[in-house]
């Protein structure tokens, strides 16, 4: 269950959080995993937690290991796929840059006549996600990313 604490400038943190999901077409399953201790030293630019992400399918799966902070001395991206394992630990995984990156390719796809790269429709699905796990805590029952229940 996800419960919240009220943090600086009106902001909630949902922690400690886990998310568990089963994809669409049964083939795969994720699991989203935040925690936040303000006691913990945490190495990190920004807030003191950090994510865990893994999504598996029926050949391997991919887990990333740090977002927020670099906590786990880790390869930031591990792949795992038909038995061969795949580090990649030079990544930049600074959450920042996701949003630098993004807003750059959003507007070199304006100036070049193509689609950027994140859609709206992804962006939309996202909130939707966010939204669905956090109604499934509040009311103790599964929801799909639509809002709905199975």
């Amino acid at each position: 269950m996800i419960t919240e604490t009220r943090i600086v400038h009106d902001w909630n943190l949902d922690s400690p959080a886990m998310v568990v999901w089963k994809c669409r077409d049964g083939e795969g399953h994720g699991s989203w995993d935040v925690f936040s201790s303000a006691g913990m030293l945490m190495p990190t630019k920004h807030r003191p937690e950090d994510e865990w992400l893994e999504l598996t399918g029926t050949k391997g799966f991919i887990r990333v290991n740090r977002r927020t902070s670099t906590l786990l001395h880790r390869p930031a991206l591990v792949l795992l796929r038909d038995g061969v394992t795949t580090e990649l630990g030079e990544l930049d995984t600074d959450f920042v840059s996701s949003s630098i990156h993004g807003t750059r390719d959003r507007v070199d796809a304006l100036h070049e006549g193509r689609r950027a790269r994140q859609s709206r429709e992804v962006g939309r699905r996202v909130i939707q996600f966010c939204r669905a796990a956090r109604t499934s805590s509040q009311e103790g029952r599964e929801v799909l990313s639509d809002g709905t229940s199975e």
